[in-house]
């Protein structure tokens, strides 16, 4: 109880504290040549985006309180409030995260991670590129960082490192170190390097086209990103081995729990053949916008449809996806407020 009692007291301190940065930004006299609506706007937006720092509530209640007191202040109108819910980019990244979890749910990603360790993990500097590889290859099917990198990966990573008697508390210098920090670097080569490699990639898009007028497409983005994203691959578990040499040499141990895991999953099922199948066209819609004109976000809802569609995710699993709906709260009113920002 008295724990509780802690954790309110400093969540609703956070709150305060956030509130007091936005009030100060409120009251300030407003400059010249900004309407009074954009000032007290911005002071609503910073006080947002101080919540994200000091995070009394998480990301989403905080943009929809924001949303709420600037429609209830006048600031902004409802039908202003709602215009960042109907952009494309925000719907390209829920479907991204709807996507996420049926790769996660069908054990596609696991396969895939497992066989790569089973095929290149004959030393330690081979476990190393299987999981740049399993990122290279998991990073456009799971558009969401977090979701590839904690879901997928990081229990494989664990279990590797385990295997090979390396613990956080008791010989990580062994390999475990190393593994994790490959794993760690890796994950974010991945988000960069392909539009759907994380949630914000879109964002960045979206503001290239708003900005400076210029269109990433999903080919663009990784036709520009392939040459530097696969360097890095070849000289991330290099470098980390010079930087975290691991003292262990013969890695078998692992290279068998990860074959006994493979083993245990059995022969690919209907759903995993399904969901390569429709990743592969939808791999080959992005690449092929010219001949059909279909933009990034209406092939990746196509693909969610197919996979309903299919039977590979079912209604209810779409609808419990809580991190798709989550983001789509946070990202669809940073972009309402960043959008009426610009244009006052």
């Amino acid at each position: 109880m008295i724990q509780d009692d802690f954790t309110f007291v400093q969540r609703w301190t956070r709150f305060a504290l956030c509130v007091a940065i936005g009030a100060v930004v409120w009251f300030i006299p407003v400059p010249q040549d900004v309407k009074p609506q954009a000032w007290r706007l911005f002071a609503v937006f910073v006080t947002v985006i101080a919540s994200f720092l000091l995070r009394p509530f998480p990301m989403g209640p905080m943009v929809l309180f924001g949303l709420v007191f600037a429609t209830a202040g006048k600031v902004i109108t409802i039908k202003e409030a709602l215009v960042g819910f109907s952009d494309d980019t925000v719907w390209l990244v829920v479907a991204a995260f709807l996507f996420a979890g049926a790769v996660v749910r069908t054990g596609l990603g696991y396969r895939i991670a497992l066989t790569l360790v089973v095929k290149l993990g004959k030393s330690i500097l081979g476990l190393g590129y299987a999981i740049c590889s399993a990122e290279f290859i998991l990073g456009p099917i799971i558009p969401s960082n977090t979701a590839r990198g904690g879901g997928v990966l990081a229990p494989i990573v664990r279990s590797l490192a385990e295997a090979l008697d390396s613990f956080p508390d008791h010989q990580p210098e062994r390999a475990g170190r190393y593994l994790v920090s490959v794993g760690g670097h890796a994950n974010l080569i991945a988000a960069a390097m392909f539009m759907t490699g994380m949630a914000a990639n879109p964002l960045v898009a979206a503001a290239a086209a708003d900005v400076f007028g210029i269109e990433f497409t999903w080919n663009h983005w990784a036709l520009g990103a392939i040459v530097p994203g696969i360097i890095s691959f070849a000289g991330l578990p290099l470098l980390m081995y010079f930087l975290m040499r691991p003292s262990i040499t013969d890695v078998e141990a692992a290279r068998l729990a990860a074959k006994d895991q493979l083993d245990k999953m059995g022969s690919w099922t209907l759903r995993e053949i399904g969901m390569t199948a429709i990743f592969a066209l939808m791999i080959f819609f992005w690449m092929s916008k010219s001949l059909h004109g279909m933009g990034t976000s209406l092939v990746a809802w196509l693909g969610v449809a197919l996979l309903l569609l299919t039977w590979i995710e079912k209604w209810d699993d779409i609808v419990s996806n809580k991190s798709a709906w989550d983001a789509l709260i946070w990202l669809g009113g940073l972009l309402t407020m960043a959008n009426l920002l610009r244009d006052y």
